[in-house]
C-alpha cells in the first residue's frame, strides 16, 4: 500500500563536493522516508573550507523558483533553513515563510552565523538583526553556542558555560518567538564531552545531552545534526529524543571518519550509516 511522503522545503546552499548543506540534507531526509524539496541559495564547486572554490549566488533566481512553487500550490510539512548569505536572502526566506507556512507546518531554522566565538566573515551586524527577526517565525532553532550568544547579544563566555547561563540564553531566544531550542557543540571544561542543551519553553529547566569528544571537527556536522532533528520531528518523534538520536549519529560518524579518512576537508563518512536511519526512524 502506497502512502504520501512528508515534504520538507530545504533552503540551503549546495556544494558539489565536501558534504554539507543540501548534499547532506537531501540524502539524510530521503533515507528517513521524507521528500526533500531543495531551494538553493548558492551553488559552490566545493565548500568554503577549501582554499579555493567557485561560487554562484542564486539570489536572483530565488524569486522565480518560489513563484513556480506557488503556482504548483505546494504544501510543506516542514520548512528547514540553513546558511543564508545576505540580508536579501533572509528577506526572501521570510517571504517564503509567509507564503508557505500553514498551521501544521513545522519551521526549523538553523541560524548559521558563526562558530568558535567568531562571526562568519560574510555576516554583518544588519544580517544578525535580520536573523533575529527571522527566528521569530521558527518552531525550533538549532544554534551552536556562538550563534546563541549572537542571537541574544550576549558576550561570549570565557569558559565552558554552566546551566544557569544556558537557561538564560534559551529564555532570551524564546522571547524572540521560537518554541524549542537546542544549543549545540558545547565542550565541557575537561574537554572530554561535546554537549547539546535542549530546552522546550521558558519554564523548562532543560536537558543536557552528552557524547564523547575526540577533538575532531568536520564541515557538515551541524548540517547532519539539524537534518536528522528535522526528519525525526517531522516523523513525530519527541524533541529530546530527536536531539539525542541526532547527537549519537553525528558522534558515530565522526568517530568512524577519524578512523577511516585522512583528509578532514572531505567531510564525514555519514553514508555508511544511512541504512541505520532508514531502519530506525
Amino acid at each position: 500500500m502506497s502512502h504520501v511522503l512528508k515534504k520538507v522545503a530545504a533552503i540551503h546552499d549546495l556544494s558539489g563536493y565536501g558534504k554539507c548543506s543540501l548534499t547532506m540534507a537531501i540524502p539524510v531526509l530521503s533515507a528517513m522516508g521524507i521528500e526533500c524539496c531543495a531551494l538553493p541559495t548558492a551553488i559552490l564547486s566545493n565548500h568554503t573550507g577549501f582554499d579555493h572554490f567557485s561560487f554562484f549566488d542564486f539570489t536572483p533566481q530565488m524569486p522565480a523558483f518560489i513563484r513556480e512553487w506557488q503556482r504548483l500550490n505546494l504544501h510543506f510539512d516542514c520548512i528547514y533553513t540553513g546558511f543564508l548569505g545576505s540580508a536579501e536572502q533572509i528577506a526572501l526566506v521570510e517571504g517564503f515563510l509567509q507564503s508557505f507556512k500553514q498551521k501544521d507546518t513545522l519551521v526549523l531554522i538553523d541560524p548559521v552565523m558563526g562558530d568558535n566565538f567568531a562571526l562568519y566573515a560574510t555576516y554583518t551586524p544588519q544580517m544578525c538583526r535580520d536573523m533575529r527577526r527571522l527566528v521569530h517565525h521558527a518552531d525550533i532553532v538549532t544554534p551552536n553556542l556562538t550563534e546563541a550568544c549572537i542571537l541574544t547579544d550576549t558576550p561570549f563566555p570565557q569558559e565552558s558555560p554552566d546551566l544557569p547561563f544556558l537557561r538564560k540564553l534559551c529564555r532570551d531566544i524564546f522571547k524572540q518567538g521560537p518554541k524549542k531550542v537546542v544549543i549545540t557543540g558545547i565542550i565541557n571544561q575537561e574537554r572530554s564531552l561535546v554537549q547539546n542543551f535542549v530546552c522546550q519553553g521558558e519554564h523548562d529547566e532543560g536537558f543536557m545531552g552528552r557524547n564523547h569528544y575526540n577533538f575532531k571537527s568536520y564541515n557538515g556536522t551541524g548540517d547532519l545534526f539539524a537534518s536528522i532533528v528535522t526528519g525525526c520531528c517531522v516523523k513525530g518523534m519527541d524533541f529530546v529524543s530527536a536531539v539525542q538520536k541526532a547527537s549519537d549519529f553525528v558522534c558515530k560518524t565522526v568517530e568512524y571518519t577519524y578512523l577511516h579518512n585522512d583528509n578532514d576537508l572531505d567531510g564525514i563518512l555519514f553514508e555508511v550509516f544511512l541504512k541505520e536511519l532508514m531502519d530506525n526512524v
